[in-house]
């Protein structure tokens, strides 16, 4: 019984840290901040997660198994086209969405290797179906002949730069969410282009 209320508390202790990530972001969640707005002592909270390196690593992880699973169902699209556009889109609007989770995701901790991940069986089944969008690019003829490891990288640096210049308010083009989807879609289309023989 003891044993449950402890799980029931980390877990009610990970859920208010990823909600005060999300409203107040990274730098002003701290572990008295957190302590306090769940009314337990900060002696309790450090039974849970060693420091705040330990409770942000638990948030990472909680957002790459959002972030894969957002971006999991376009995969599964025949057409490998639509599957990458569809996979770009998600990863885009996670990012835009969860600005605040994505930047401790990909921006404030280390590496995924760093923190364990470089091996994590889930992102590496995930990992083996971006790949397999491109391999089915190639084999239908809708993609080039090219490396799956390298243009993967390429479409991630993509995105990846989108979602950090929206995030710092450096496109100016970008006034309403109109010209985001906008810019999203040429960017995407762009992409694709680069990718067709």
């Amino acid at each position: 019984m003891a044993r449950e209320r402890n799980v029931d508390l980390r877990t009610k202790i990970l859920e208010e840290a990823i909600g005060m990530v999300a409203r107040e972001g990274v730098h002003r969640t701290t572990m008295r901040s957190l302590a306090r707005r769940l009314g337990i002592s900060p002696a309790t909270l450090y039974q849970h997660f060693r420091n705040k390196q330990h409770l942000q690593r638990e948030i990472a992880l909680h957002g790459l198994v959002r972030w894969r699973d957002a971006l999991a169902a376009p995969l599964e699209r025949e057409d490998p086209c639509e599957a990458l556009a569809g996979k770009m889109a998600a990863y885009i609007q996670f990012g835009v969405s969860n600005p605040e989770l994505y930047q401790l995701m990909f921006q404030n901790l280390a590496s995924m290797r760093e923190l364990g991940l470089a091996h994590d069986p889930r992102l590496l089944e995930f990992r083996g179906k971006v790949l397999a969008v491109y391999e089915r690019g190639m084999h239908s003829g809708a993609f080039r002949t090219l490396d799956p490891g390298v243009e993967a990288s390429v479409t991630w640096a993509i995105v990846h730069g989108f979602v950090q210049l929206v995030a710092a308010g450096r496109l100016p083009l970008l006034h309403t969410s109109a010209d985001l989807r906008q810019l999203q879609d040429a960017t995407i289309e762009s992409r694709l282009r680069s990718l067709r023989p």
